[in-house]
Order: C-alpha cells, then sequence, then structure tokens
C-alpha cells in the first residue's frame, strides 16, 4: 500500500463543508461517494467553544475497499485536529497513518498490509479540538486528496454526495392507513446548491420539495412497514441519500367489509393486506376494493365494467347532464352524494335539482340513473358522484 500515498496525491478534489454553530458546533452527517457505491462518512456531533469531540467516521462499500486516504484542511484558530481513534469494526491489520502536514492540514490514510476489506460500519473518530475563541457562527472543515483503494490496487474517483436527513420523522411510527404522515429534512450541498428533495417510501418517490425548509405530506395508502428516506439532488447532479426510517401502516378496518371480504377472497387472500384490504387494488386496475364494494363489482377482476358512465339525455329541446351508476341495494354503510358542477357556482349538491331512478336489481345490485333536472348551459358542466363512509 505504500503506492496508495503516492496516487492520491494527484487528486485535485478539494470539497468543503460547513460546520454550522448554534449554541456550539454541529457537524452534518457528510457523504463522499463514488456513484452511491463507496463512501465516507462523517457522523452528527455537538460541541461548544473550548471542549473536544469525536467525530464517527463510516464507511459504506460494496468494491472491496482495503485503503482511505483523505486531507483534513481546517482553522486552526477555530479548532485543531487531534488525531483519529481506531474502532474494533477494523481488522486487526488495518493500520492507521496521521499526520500533520502543516498547520491547519491533517493526513489520514487507513489501510490493510493484507488486502482486509473494510466493514460497512463505524471505522474510527475523528478527534477536535475547538478553540475557546471558536465561533457561534459558521466554521468550515475542507477536505482533499481523496482516495479509495481497492484490493485490485485501483483507485476510485470521489464526488461529494449533498448530505441530507429525515427531521421529521426522526424514529419509527405507527400509523392506520390513510393517515397522513409529515415529512421534513435538512439538505445541505457540500458543493453548489441543493435543487431538489425526494421522499421515498419503499424506495418510490412519494413527494418532491425544490425550497428550503424542504417539507411534504404523505398519505399511507398501502398497509404493512415501509421503510421511508429523503433523497437530495445537488446542481452538478451528484445525489444524497438519509438513512431508512421504518413506518409500520396498520389496515383500516371497516366491519361492514367483513361478510364481502369473506366471499371474494379465499382464506389466504383475507390474510394479505395488500390483497383484501380496504384500500388495496389486488388486480391493479385502480379500484381499491372499497369502491369494489360500493360499486357492486368484483374485486379480483381487472374490469371497467360497472362504473359510473356519463349520459347526456335531450328533453324538449334542451341537454341534461345524467349518470349511470350502481350499488350494493338496501346498503347503508356507505352515502352516495350526487353533485354538479357550473362555473358560476363550482360544485353543488342539490338532491332537490337531481333526480335518481332505480333501472333495475339484477342478484342484489340496484342500476340507477342520476338525472340533472337544471339543462347544461355550457361545455364545463360537470357531474359526479361522492362516496363516504356514512356517520
Amino acid at each position: 500500500m505504500d503506492g496508495l500515498g503516492g496516487r492520491a496525491m494527484n487528486s485535485r478534489i478539494i470539497k468543503r463543508i460547513l460546520l454550522s454553530a448554534i449554541c456550539g458546533l454541529s457537524i452534518p452527517f457528510t457523504t463522499f461517494a463514488q456513484q452511491s457505491r463507496s463512501s465516507l462518512a462523517l457522523g452528527d456531533r455537538s460541541g461548544t467553544p473550548n471542549t473536544s469531540i469525536s467525530v464517527p467516521i463510516q464507511i459504506y462499500s460494496n468494491q472491496g475497499l482495503v485503503g482511505i486516504q483523505f486531507d483534513v484542511l481546517y482553522n486552526p484558530l477555530h479548532f485543531d485536529v487531534a488525531g483519529m481513534t481506531s474502532f474494533s469494526s477494523l481488522s486487526t491489520d488495518h493500520l492507521f497513518v496521521d499526520k500533520e502536514l502543516a498547520t491547519g492540514q491533517h493526513r489520514f490514510l487507513i489501510y490493510s498490509a493484507t488486502n482486509a476489506e473494510f466493514a460497512d460500519d463505524v471505522i474510527g473518530s475523528l478527534e477536535l479540538d475547538l478553540s475557546a475563541s471558536f465561533p457561534e457562527g459558521i466554521a468550515a472543515l475542507s477536505f482533499s486528496n481523496i482516495s479509495f483503494v481497492k484490493s485490485s490496487g485501483e483507485v476510485l474517483t470521489v464526488a461529494i454526495a449533498p448530505f441530507v436527513k429525515l427531521t421529521t420523522p426522526t424514529e419509527s411510527v405507527d400509523l392506520n392507513q390513510l393517515d397522513p404522515l409529515d415529512f421534513s429534512a435538512i439538505a445541505i450541498a457540500t458543493d453548489g446548491t441543493v435543487t431538489q428533495v425526494e421522499f421515498q417510501a419503499n424506495g418510490n418517490t412519494v413527494a418532491v420539495d425544490t425550497e428550503s425548509p424542504f417539507s411534504a405530506t404523505w398519505t399511507a395508502d398501502v398497509p404493512g412497514n415501509v421503510f421511508v428516506n429523503a433523497i437530495a439532488v445537488d446542481s452538478d447532479g451528484d445525489i444524497g441519500t438519509s438513512p431508512g426510517i421504518e413506518i409500520t401502516v396498520t389496515p383500516t378496518s371497516f366491519p361492514f367489509l367483513d361478510d364481502w371480504i369473506l366471499e371474494e377472497f379465499t382464506e389466504e387472500e383475507q390474510n394479505d393486506p395488500a390483497i383484501s384490504s380496504a384500500f388495496a387494488d389486488p388486480e391493479k386496475d385502480g379500484i381499491i376494493n372499497l369502491l369494489e364494494f360500493a360499486f357492486g363489482l368484483k374485486p379480483l377482476v381487472d374490469s371497467q365494467d360497472g362504473l359510473p358512465e356519463l349520459e347526456i339525455v335531450e328533453e324538449a329541446g334542451e341537454q341534461y347532464l345524467a349518470l349511470r351508476y350502481q350499488k350494493p341495494a338496501g346498503i347503508t354503510a356507505l352515502s352516495y352524494t350526487l353533485e354538479i358542477y357550473r362555473e358560476s357556482t363550482g360544485w353543488t349538491s342539490d338532491s332537490s335539482r337531481i333526480s335518481q331512478t332505480v333501472l333495475e336489481t339484477v342478484s342484489g345490485i340496484e342500476k340507477i340513473r342520476a338525472l340533472s333536472l337544471d339543462p347544461i348551459i355550457n361545455e364545463s358542466d360537470l357531474i359526479r358522484i361522492r362516496i363516504e363512509i356514512a356517520q
């Protein structure tokens, strides 16, 4: 590994992280990543002037790293790098080299003489002594000559990803299905600016915010264990990912669906919330089970038949909006409200201006036509049906 230092000296990557101080020092978790496959990260720590702090350094990699080198540059009036402490996660033959190159510049080299790979874990801690005159504002550490080395001797190019961390939620929570979950995140670009933060659930982006403070609200529509995290994108296109937090989403139960679920699903399907819960869509046709029940449909049949259909009715030279729909006969657990939209009034639900006629009842399903009693005024007129849980 003697060649590691020489190869790394050719690097011209110099990046900066900010250490923000509010009644002390707060070090953001900052990741150095090569296409998110290998990273060197500093953990969260805080301190006050004239104290010492220990900042954990962690490795993430799937590329078989055996050596790391980086220089730490700092203002000696603000703090001093006292050294680095090894953690037990390192192999016994991993060696630390700590050298002060000049005032305000330290070089750290961690390597294995036998090509033992780093584990994905905290490998050591950077020891910082904060001065008595440490500012109550912004201080900075800079890093240069950053190199990751694989067991083959290949030196990896390093880019610095933005830091991002969820501030809401910060720990595991339990939600009922359809409960809203508030997201917020802090994101810091170590080079350039953060252009957006994506909030994810089980790897799928559910919300995006392009302005700080970054926040969003997501409705937990899928039951089960859901992992949420945030992704920050900076102006250079570098991407940082926050640690995931597990959310437990409990299916919302509606007793009036119990008999229907027993009829429509096998015992195995009944025990799988992703198939038989009220808001599941097992056949992926865009109609959740609750609506399948409301319109008298089959939840495991991918079909649009039986959904509400628009009609234009002509009488005495006038045109009227109508809607054909169906529902289980005698249902009381749900309310069905017809609404008309006009530019002058918006959506209204005056039942005296809508007539409803049961056209036929087949196998316990009523076929209904709802007719607006007011003629169409212009092309923007609309009709819809709103279904709610009866109170």
